[in-house]
Protein backbone atom coordinates (compact mmCIF):
# COMPACT_ATOMS: atom_id res chain seq x y z
CA UNK A 1 0.00 0.00 0.00
CA UNK A 2 1.14 3.37 -0.97
CA UNK A 3 1.93 5.71 2.32
CA UNK A 4 3.33 9.06 2.35
CA UNK A 5 4.92 9.84 5.60
CA UNK A 6 6.83 13.42 6.71
CA UNK A 7 8.75 13.02 9.27
CA UNK A 8 10.28 15.87 11.16
CA UNK A 9 10.31 18.25 8.41
CA UNK A 10 11.41 21.59 8.09
CA UNK A 11 11.80 24.46 6.10
CA UNK A 12 12.59 27.93 6.49
CA UNK A 13 12.99 30.91 3.53
CA UNK A 14 15.23 34.18 3.39
CA UNK A 15 13.56 36.95 3.21
CA UNK A 16 14.72 40.53 0.82
CA UNK A 17 15.97 41.94 4.19
CA UNK A 18 18.09 39.11 5.40
CA UNK A 19 15.97 37.52 7.80
CA UNK A 20 15.27 33.63 7.98
CA UNK A 21 11.65 32.75 8.14
CA UNK A 22 10.94 29.07 9.28
CA UNK A 23 7.42 28.53 7.46
CA UNK A 24 7.17 24.93 8.18
CA UNK A 25 8.60 23.42 11.74
CA UNK A 26 9.09 19.76 12.94
CA UNK A 27 6.32 18.60 10.60
CA UNK A 28 4.90 14.83 10.92
CA UNK A 29 2.42 13.21 9.27
CA UNK A 30 1.36 10.11 7.56
CA UNK A 31 -1.14 9.05 5.02
CA UNK A 32 -1.79 6.06 3.22
CA UNK A 33 -3.70 5.67 -0.18
CA UNK A 34 -7.29 3.71 2.10
CA UNK A 35 -7.46 7.84 3.62
CA UNK A 36 -7.97 11.33 2.09
CA UNK A 37 -6.14 13.98 3.74
CA UNK A 38 -7.21 17.74 4.19
CA UNK A 39 -4.77 20.59 5.36
CA UNK A 40 -5.99 23.56 6.65
CA UNK A 41 -4.45 26.58 8.04
CA UNK A 42 -4.43 30.55 7.53
CA UNK A 43 -2.85 32.25 4.75
CA UNK A 44 1.04 32.34 5.22
CA UNK A 45 1.19 29.05 7.06
CA UNK A 46 2.73 26.91 4.85
CA UNK A 47 0.38 24.52 3.46
CA UNK A 48 0.91 25.62 -0.35
CA UNK A 49 4.91 24.99 0.89
CA UNK A 50 4.19 21.24 2.13
CA UNK A 51 2.18 20.15 -0.82
CA UNK A 52 5.74 21.74 -2.78
CA UNK A 53 7.64 19.20 -0.73
CA UNK A 54 5.83 16.54 -1.41
CA UNK A 55 5.70 16.98 -4.98
CA UNK A 56 9.39 17.16 -5.09
CA UNK A 57 9.60 20.78 -6.18
CA UNK A 58 11.31 21.86 -2.96
CA UNK A 59 13.64 20.24 -0.64
CA UNK A 60 13.24 20.35 3.17
CA UNK A 61 15.92 21.42 5.44
CA UNK A 62 15.60 18.77 7.83
CA UNK A 63 13.77 15.52 8.06
CA UNK A 64 12.60 13.04 5.63
CA UNK A 65 9.79 12.66 3.47
CA UNK A 66 9.43 9.20 2.19
CA UNK A 67 6.84 7.38 -0.32
CA UNK A 68 6.25 3.55 0.77
CA UNK A 69 5.14 0.99 -1.85
CA UNK A 70 7.23 1.89 -5.06
CA UNK A 71 9.88 -0.34 -6.15
CA UNK A 72 12.40 1.32 -8.79
CA UNK A 73 10.60 4.26 -9.78
CA UNK A 74 9.56 7.49 -8.51
CA UNK A 75 5.36 8.41 -7.88
CA UNK A 76 3.74 10.17 -10.57
CA UNK A 77 2.23 12.99 -8.55
CA UNK A 78 -0.78 15.45 -10.06
CA UNK A 79 -1.19 18.68 -8.91
CA UNK A 80 -3.47 21.37 -9.43
CA UNK A 81 -2.35 24.32 -8.58
CA UNK A 82 -3.50 27.48 -6.69
CA UNK A 83 -2.57 29.45 -9.49
CA UNK A 84 -4.30 27.19 -11.83
CA UNK A 85 -4.81 29.94 -14.79
CA UNK A 86 -0.78 29.93 -14.72
CA UNK A 87 -0.56 26.35 -15.32
CA UNK A 88 -3.22 25.80 -18.32
CA UNK A 89 -0.93 25.76 -21.58
CA UNK A 90 -2.54 28.55 -23.36
CA UNK A 91 -2.07 27.84 -26.89
CA UNK A 92 -3.87 24.13 -26.47
CA UNK A 93 -7.29 23.29 -26.72
CA UNK A 94 -9.37 22.47 -23.61
CA UNK A 95 -9.15 18.73 -24.51
CA UNK A 96 -5.58 18.73 -25.31
CA UNK A 97 -4.69 20.66 -21.80
CA UNK A 98 -6.58 17.63 -20.12
CA UNK A 99 -4.70 15.07 -23.02
CA UNK A 100 -1.17 16.52 -22.36
CA UNK A 101 -0.11 13.74 -19.44
CA UNK A 102 -0.81 10.85 -21.81
CA UNK A 103 0.79 12.66 -24.86
CA UNK A 104 3.96 13.23 -22.92
CA UNK A 105 3.66 9.64 -21.15
CA UNK A 106 3.15 7.66 -24.58
CA UNK A 107 3.77 9.78 -27.88
CA UNK A 108 0.22 9.57 -28.55
CA UNK A 109 -2.51 12.16 -28.80
CA UNK A 110 -4.82 10.25 -29.35
CA UNK A 111 -5.57 7.78 -26.16
CA UNK A 112 -5.32 10.91 -23.69
CA UNK A 113 -8.08 12.69 -25.91
CA UNK A 114 -10.08 9.47 -25.83
CA UNK A 115 -9.99 10.18 -22.18
CA UNK A 116 -10.51 13.86 -22.14
CA UNK A 117 -13.51 13.65 -24.55
CA UNK A 118 -15.20 11.60 -21.56
CA UNK A 119 -14.33 13.91 -18.70
CA UNK A 120 -15.69 16.82 -20.74
CA UNK A 121 -18.32 14.86 -20.96
CA UNK A 122 -19.11 13.77 -18.07
CA UNK A 123 -18.27 17.13 -15.87
CA UNK A 124 -17.93 20.11 -18.66
CA UNK A 125 -20.99 19.39 -20.99
CA UNK A 126 -20.52 23.31 -21.53
CA UNK A 127 -17.64 23.23 -22.35
CA UNK A 128 -16.54 23.14 -26.32
CA UNK A 129 -13.37 20.72 -26.44
CA UNK A 130 -11.74 23.54 -28.87
CA UNK A 131 -11.70 26.10 -26.79
CA UNK A 132 -8.78 27.30 -25.75
CA UNK A 133 -8.34 28.31 -21.90
CA UNK A 134 -8.65 32.19 -22.45
CA UNK A 135 -11.73 31.83 -23.63
CA UNK A 136 -13.55 30.18 -20.65
CA UNK A 137 -14.51 31.24 -17.29
CA UNK A 138 -12.22 31.08 -13.62
CA UNK A 139 -14.33 28.14 -13.02
CA UNK A 140 -14.25 26.06 -15.90
CA UNK A 141 -10.46 26.73 -16.51
CA UNK A 142 -9.74 25.65 -13.10
CA UNK A 143 -11.69 21.98 -14.01
CA UNK A 144 -9.88 21.66 -16.83
CA UNK A 145 -6.65 21.98 -14.20
CA UNK A 146 -8.76 19.51 -12.21
CA UNK A 147 -9.37 16.75 -15.05
CA UNK A 148 -6.00 17.09 -16.59
CA UNK A 149 -4.28 15.96 -12.87
CA UNK A 150 -6.94 13.40 -12.93
CA UNK A 151 -6.75 12.08 -16.29
CA UNK A 152 -2.71 11.80 -15.96
CA UNK A 153 -3.31 8.91 -13.33
CA UNK A 154 -1.49 9.93 -11.20
CA UNK A 155 0.12 7.97 -8.06
CA UNK A 156 -0.47 10.96 -5.30
CA UNK A 157 -2.53 13.57 -5.92
CA UNK A 158 -2.44 17.38 -4.69
CA UNK A 159 -4.91 19.75 -4.44
CA UNK A 160 -4.23 23.02 -3.70
CA UNK A 161 -7.35 24.46 -3.29
CA UNK A 162 -8.67 23.12 -6.48
CA UNK A 163 -12.48 24.38 -6.36
CA UNK A 164 -11.89 28.31 -5.05
CA UNK A 165 -13.16 29.23 -8.09
CA UNK A 166 -16.19 27.08 -8.46
CA UNK A 167 -19.76 28.55 -6.86
CA UNK A 168 -20.59 26.53 -3.58
CA UNK A 169 -23.04 23.88 -5.66
CA UNK A 170 -20.56 22.87 -8.08
CA UNK A 171 -17.46 23.04 -5.56
CA UNK A 172 -20.06 20.49 -3.46
CA UNK A 173 -20.47 18.16 -6.61
CA UNK A 174 -17.04 18.34 -7.68
CA UNK A 175 -16.01 17.38 -4.61
CA UNK A 176 -18.20 14.08 -4.18
CA UNK A 177 -16.62 13.87 -8.07
CA UNK A 178 -13.40 13.34 -6.92
CA UNK A 179 -13.99 11.36 -4.18
CA UNK A 180 -16.01 9.03 -6.49
CA UNK A 181 -12.51 8.73 -8.88
CA UNK A 182 -10.41 8.23 -5.61
CA UNK A 183 -12.92 5.97 -4.40
CA UNK A 184 -12.55 3.88 -7.40
CA UNK A 185 -8.55 3.79 -7.65
CA UNK A 186 -7.42 4.90 -3.73
CA UNK A 187 -4.42 6.42 -3.97
CA UNK A 188 -2.81 9.27 -1.33
CA UNK A 189 -4.48 12.53 -1.45
CA UNK A 190 -3.58 15.77 0.35
CA UNK A 191 -6.16 18.92 -0.59
CA UNK A 192 -5.77 22.15 0.87
CA UNK A 193 -8.98 24.26 1.61
CA UNK A 194 -10.30 27.26 2.81
CA UNK A 195 -13.53 26.32 3.04
CA UNK A 196 -13.95 24.22 5.89
CA UNK A 197 -17.40 22.29 5.27
CA UNK A 198 -15.69 21.10 1.67
CA UNK A 199 -12.38 19.75 3.83
CA UNK A 200 -15.21 17.86 5.81
CA UNK A 201 -16.70 16.32 3.54
CA UNK A 202 -13.82 14.87 1.19
CA UNK A 203 -11.60 14.00 4.14
CA UNK A 204 -10.56 11.47 6.61
CA UNK A 205 -7.82 13.06 8.31
CA UNK A 206 -7.56 17.00 8.54
CA UNK A 207 -4.71 18.33 9.64
CA UNK A 208 -4.21 21.96 11.42
CA UNK A 209 -1.21 24.03 9.96
CA UNK A 210 -0.68 26.72 12.26
CA UNK A 211 0.82 30.34 10.76
CA UNK A 212 2.37 31.42 14.35
CA UNK A 213 5.25 28.80 14.62
CA UNK A 214 5.02 26.40 11.16
CA UNK A 215 3.92 23.04 13.45
CA UNK A 216 1.14 20.31 13.57
CA UNK A 217 -1.25 22.16 16.02
CA UNK A 218 -3.73 19.15 15.50
CA UNK A 219 -5.69 16.54 13.87
CA UNK A 220 -9.14 15.58 13.85
CA UNK A 221 -10.12 12.00 12.39
CA UNK A 222 -13.48 12.18 10.81
CA UNK A 223 -15.56 9.34 10.73
CA UNK A 224 -18.39 10.01 8.34
CA UNK A 225 -18.88 6.83 6.18
CA UNK A 226 -18.42 6.85 2.24
CA UNK A 227 -19.36 7.57 -0.40
CA UNK A 228 -19.92 11.39 1.22
CA UNK A 229 -23.15 12.67 0.21
CA UNK A 230 -24.55 16.70 0.56
CA UNK A 231 -27.08 15.39 3.53
CA UNK A 232 -23.71 14.68 5.46
CA UNK A 233 -23.16 18.45 5.51
CA UNK A 234 -25.87 18.18 8.63
CA UNK A 235 -24.68 14.93 10.68
CA UNK A 236 -23.35 14.99 13.64
CA UNK A 237 -20.08 13.73 12.81
CA UNK A 238 -19.43 16.49 10.37
CA UNK A 239 -20.56 19.39 13.00
CA UNK A 240 -18.29 17.62 15.33
CA UNK A 241 -15.55 18.23 12.95
CA UNK A 242 -16.60 21.77 12.12
CA UNK A 243 -16.45 22.61 15.61
CA UNK A 244 -12.62 20.96 15.60
CA UNK A 245 -11.69 23.69 12.93
CA UNK A 246 -13.58 27.04 13.92
CA UNK A 247 -11.71 26.07 17.49
CA UNK A 248 -8.36 25.87 16.13
CA UNK A 249 -8.93 28.76 14.34
CA UNK A 250 -10.61 30.47 16.93
CA UNK A 251 -6.75 29.79 18.77
CA UNK A 252 -4.83 31.20 15.89
CA UNK A 253 -6.32 34.09 16.33
CA UNK A 254 -5.42 34.51 20.20
CA UNK A 255 -9.34 33.65 21.19
CA UNK A 256 -11.42 30.45 22.14
CA UNK A 257 -14.68 30.21 20.64
CA UNK A 258 -18.06 29.52 22.47
CA UNK A 259 -18.00 25.45 23.22
CA UNK A 260 -14.46 24.61 21.87
CA UNK A 261 -11.20 23.73 23.56
CA UNK A 262 -7.57 22.84 22.90
CA UNK A 263 -8.63 18.94 23.04
CA UNK A 264 -11.64 19.39 20.38
CA UNK A 265 -8.90 19.95 17.82
CA UNK A 266 -6.56 17.70 18.99
CA UNK A 267 -8.91 14.92 18.93
CA UNK A 268 -7.26 11.82 16.85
Amino acid sequence: MTTISLEIVSKHFVRPDGITHRVLDGVSLSLNANRFGALVGRNGSGKTTLLNLIAGLLEPDSGEIQTDGFVGKQPKVGYVWQNYRDSLLPWFSAMDNIAFPARVADGNWETGRVLASKLLDSFLPDVAPAAKPYELSGGQQQMISLLRAVASQPDVLLLDEAFSSLDQHRSWNTALYVEKIWYKNPIPVFFISHDVDEAILLADDIWFLSARDGKIAGHVVNSLPRPRTLDMLTNPEHVRCRNAIIGFFAAENGRESPGTSQDSFEHR
